[in-house]
């Protein structure tokens, strides 16, 4: 049984990130890659193959995620095994690498789900590239959404539709298949890809859309009535940017909405509106990187040094319901030459990846998840501070004082620090 989208909303379109004819068959041999004559080559591989297939390194400290991490994990180990391992282990290597990367102690992410028509879909598409290990799981994924959604084996398209998945009261017979669908078609945000999958359509139907081939939002609905909309992470934000759809997808299929999901709709559309009037009269600031502007719109006051460099009162995205990058800002520029932030600085949702000028935080600082990778000249936090799950940071070189207790994951160095009570995980 494949799921079919619902057609009115379904475009599909070229995926932008390859550049190669989509390939339409399946059924390659596994000597697809031409493997390699070198004795010591390929003995170094399926040793290195061995090694990281050792489950033990992989498992969260999430339990219920191992559940699916390690059960599927296996399933890709002992296809690799007796398809590649011997004939090809390089290509073995790459693949389990690919799937492997994005998995740590400390996260919940999960490998995707075996299937071997997609496999050798990718594995054909991808032949010949440079950057096969790095581009394999985004594009294996794509492939496998694409074959879910619209029945065909053919990687480099890409879905642009809502994809109805029934609930086990609406058809209990195919329940196990369409929990799997459930799992590949989520988003890796949402309890969905693996955890809370069963309980979820157990109690109701799922709608998801899908954008350019990424699912951007789920309706969970039950007899029509409608127990959840969602869009991006488990926040209970509705993007502004999908309010519109949703509307309109609800008035098709007569869904019926609950209060609080139309406080949460309406919420979006007037967040809609917000941002459309700050972006117009921003348009010049933006285009010139007006700080002080900038910073005024969002509610931040600055304070320029003697030395021409930046204080600013506080940090944060300008709206809850959208970030200085949905804006047209680059918050690197932004924040060029700020060297203190007198109040809180919160960089969850920052899109920033280097704040090499800033020197103080006067109290909190929340960094958890944030795409940071350079806080070079970082000496000062006032209280408490967070450095959880940010794989592109690997030291803060300057950091000397924390007020308060400190949480950090053990792969971040901090050589200076004096003060602080620091927690690692």
């Amino acid at each position: 049984m494949i799921i079919t989208p619902i057609n009115y909303q379904r475009k599909i379109e070229p995926m932008s990130v390859q550049r190669r004819t989509p390939v339409s068959f399946c059924a390659l041999k596994s000597d697809t890659f031409s493997p390699s004559q070198d004795y010591e080559t390929n003995r170094k591989a399926r040793d290195k193959f061995y090694e990281i297939t050792d489950l033990n390194k992989y498992y969260s400290k999430f339990d219920r995620d191992n559940i699916d991490r390690i059960y599927r994990l296996d399933i890709w180990k002992e296809n690799l095994k007796r398809n590649y391992y011997d004939k090809n282990p390089v290509l073995a290597l790459q693949i389990f690498e690919s799937i492997t990367s994005a998995l740590s102690l400390d996260n919940h992410e999960q490998p995707p789900i075996f299937n071997g028509k997609v496999l050798n879909t990718t594995i054909e598409f991808l032949k010949g590239t440079e950057n096969f290990q790095s581009a394999f799981k985004k594009t294996y994924e794509n492939t496998l959404r694409h074959y879910i959604i619209s029945g065909e084996c053919e990687a480099g398209k890409t879905d642009t539709t809502w994809v109805k998945i029934p609930s086990k009261q609406t058809a209990p017979e195919n329940f196990h298949e369409n929990l799997e669908k459930l799992k590949i078609l989520s988003s890796r945000k949402w309890c969905t890809k693996a955890t809370h999958s069963q309980a979820y359509l157990e109690q109701g139907d799922f709608y998801i859309y899908y954008s350019n081939g990424e699912p951007k939002l789920f309706i969970h609905a039950a007899n029509k009535e409608i127990k959840t909309i969602q869009s991006g992470g488990n926040s209970g934000i509705i993007s502004y940017k999908y309010a519109d759809i949703i509307e309109e997808f609800i008035k098709s299929e007569h869904l019926t909405a609950g209060r609080n999901e139309l406080i949460k709709l309406q919420k979006a559309k007037d967040t809609k509106t917000k941002f459309l009037i700050l972006k117009e009269t921003l348009s010049t600031a933006i285009k010139e990187n007006n700080q002080v502007e900038i910073f005024k719109a969002a509610g931040i006051e600055t304070k320029r040094n003697s030395d021409g460099t930046l204080t600013i009162s506080h940090y944060g995205q300008p709206d809850e319901g959208f970030t200085y990058k949905d804006l047209g800002i680059d918050e690197n520029r932004l924040l060029k030459n700020v060297t203190e932030i007198e109040g809180n600085a919160d960089f969850i949702r920052s899109n920033a990846t280097i704040a090499n000028d800033l020197k103080k935080i006067g109290q909190d600082a929340s960094f958890m998840y944030s795409k940071i990778k350079s806080l070079n000249n970082l000496e000062y936090i006032g209280r408490l501070a967070n450095f959880l799950n940010m794989p592109n940071l690997t030291v803060l070189p300057n950091l000397q004082y924390v007020g308060e207790k400190l949480a950090i994951s053990r792969s971040i160095n901090i050589p200076k620090l004096i003060k602080g009570i620091v927690l690692y995980f």
